[in-house]
């Protein structure tokens, strides 16, 4: 039996699927930062002058992640940034259609400052991974992220010239060479400038009320004036018509910085060098002057001046406390908190042994801190007034610079000769806490941040750089230093705060250069008595000034 050939065939092909999908992963270019007339600058100085600009710490940027693989598994998506996974939201592409096209396309808002930078700057890679419905993988490497800390600069003209913050971020800077007030606004753009009738002093002060006063303390060395300014209008008048005065005191008028009873207070020289004079300022009148003679001699610096360095004052609560390395005064309230209630305490308060002279002075809640000579050697200390100036360190050679304080601790910068080095010191146990430094690197500048945060400025030698050093304040432990490109030297009045809703620290170089970085500590360390020169960014000099407005949310 045989079969005929009925003409049949065919072939079959079966194909297997070995690829993954194809993938694609972008995002925007960074934003061009602006330079305007006049000093203000928000260009990275590291970023290429013809750019491209790099991001900022705190900015959120949209990675767009799409393919045209129908058989993509959505759930598969592993994108990356700087090796940590992006466990974020993701959003469908609108010009897809959402999430309803044949294809892949997810937005990914990858927030800059939750991956962690170490430093003023970051490159960071970015990687995503994707599989289909067969377990075909494809990881694409898409390239990389620069971010930078860099917020932006301001040519201050001066080294003299210090700065103050408002509540709601406005900058003003004092030109003392220039006798004006530049007001930079919340945005960064530039918010003009106005005259002075004197030269002011290094810092002004900022209320509390509404709308916000700027109070500058004037001088030009034989009359002095006070004048308020209103933000952002800067409207003019004068609180304190001047007379000859030999001193005025050169970081500002102190504050009440009590919301409703804005009213400051200055302390003057007399001419003959006798006495020293107050005043206390609210609504546009004096309520108050007085004088008081000149205490015993404390400390006397070098320069040529029979009386000592300038006066320098703060405030605690209702009691103010000064002194200009000659004298330690004391101008003693009634008990309120009211600048208006102040009364001069009949006589000088004097030291109590061990300690002989005064050098710095800061508030406390509960009185007064600082540094001066204690049996001839230079120690911290901390009174309540009246009372014994307490030793809160051990005994060493070098001297002491301003500290600034927590409740329990007291932190300042220790001279060594070749090397300056940051110090803590908490009450009554006789040892001290120090960094470490190498030969050639000297401290300055310090603040407490939220977080346990301890920021201080160091600057090198023979390489003439500067850093900020982000350290653990209750150990002292550096976590980070973060380049200060274009800083010259010293960056004083370091000033941590928030500005839309943004932390950032700021200073000011000793040829008048003012930087600012974004940082991570979420503002100035609210529960500090002390948490940086002039006590709070709008340099009060009180520490009745709430710190909780210069925080960030």
């Amino acid at each position: 039996m045989s079969w005929p050939d009925a003409g049949l065939n065919g072939s079959a092909q079966t194909i297997v699927d070995l690829s993954g999908p194809d993938l694609t992963v972008t995002w925007p270019a960074a934003p061009a930062r602006p330079q305007f007339p006049g000093g203000l600058d928000f260009r990275d100085p590291l970023d290429p002058i013809t750019g491209p600009s790099s991001w900022r710490r705190h900015d959120v940027i949209p990675v767009r992640v799409e393919s045209a693989s129908a058989d993509l598994l959505a759930s598969s998506l592993e994108l990356r940034i700087a090796g940590s996974s992006w466990v974020g939201q993701l959003s469908g592409c609108e010009a897809d259609g959402g999430f309803s096209d044949a294809g892949f396309c997810r937005i990914a808002q990858v927030p800059l400052a939750a991956t962690a930078l170490s430093g003023l700057r970051g490159d960071w890679a970015v990687t995503a991974q994707v599989t289909d419905d067969l377990g075909n993988q494809t990881t694409s490497d898409a390239g990389r992220l620069v971010v930078s800390r860099w917020a932006w600069s301001f040519d201050g003209g001066s080294a003299v010239n210090g700065f103050s913050m408002s509540r709601a971020g406005w900058l003003v800077v004092p030109n003392t060479p220039s006798s004006n007030l530049t007001v930079i606004e919340t945005t960064g753009s530039p918010g003009g400038s106005v005259g002075t009738r004197r030269p002011p002093v290094r810092n002004v002060a900022l209320g509390s009320d509404t709308p916000e006063l700027i109070f500058a303390l004037e001088s030009n060395g034989a009359v002095s004036v006070g004048e308020t300014y209103e933000l952002p209008l800067l409207s003019q008048s004068i609180w304190a018509e001047g007379r000859a005065r030999e001193r005025i005191q050169t970081m500002g008028p102190l504050l009440a910085g009590k919301p409703g009873q804005d009213s400051v207070a200055a302390v003057f020289q007399s001419l003959g060098g006798l006495s020293a004079e107050w005043a206390v300022v609210a609504n546009g009148g004096v309520l108050s002057t007085g004088q008081v003679a000149m205490g015993p001699v404390l400390a006397r610096d070098a320069g040529t001046s029979p009386f000592g360095s300038s006066l320098g004052a703060v405030a605690a609560g209702s009691v103010i406390t000064a002194t200009d390395g000659v004298s330690f005064f004391s101008l003693a309230g009634t008990g309120t908190r009211s600048f208006g209630d102040l009364t001069a305490d009949p006589k000088a308060l004097p030291l109590a042994a061990p300690f002989t002279e005064v050098s710095h002075l800061i508030g406390k809640a509960s009185g007064v801190a600082g540094s001066g000579l204690s049996n001839g050697m230079p120690r911290s200390f901390a009174a309540q007034l009246p009372g014994p100036f307490t030793p809160w360190d051990n005994a060493a050679p070098g001297p002491i610079g301003a500290p600034v304080a927590t409740a329990n601790a007291l932190y300042f910068v220790r001279d060594g000769g070749l090397s300056s080095f940051v110090c803590r010191t908490t009450p009554v146990t006789g040892s001290t806490t120090c960094a470490t430094a190498a030969v050639n690197e000297r401290a300055s500048g310090l603040a407490l941040g939220l977080n346990d945060t301890l920021y201080a400025v160091v600057s090198r030698t023979p390489a003439n750089a500067t850093f900020l050093q982000v350290r653990t304040a209750s150990t002292l432990a550096l976590q980070y230093e973060i380049p200060l490109p274009g800083v010259t030297g010293a960056c004083l009045s370091l000033t941590p705060t928030c500005i839309g809703g943004r932390p950032v620290i700021g200073c000011v170089d000793t040829v008048g250069r003012i930087v600012f970085v974004f940082t991570d500590a979420r503002g100035i360390d609210t529960a500090a008595d002390w948490p940086m020169e002039g006590h709070d960014p709008a340099k009060t000099f009180n520490t009745a000034t709430a710190l909780i407005q210069y925080s960030c949310p």
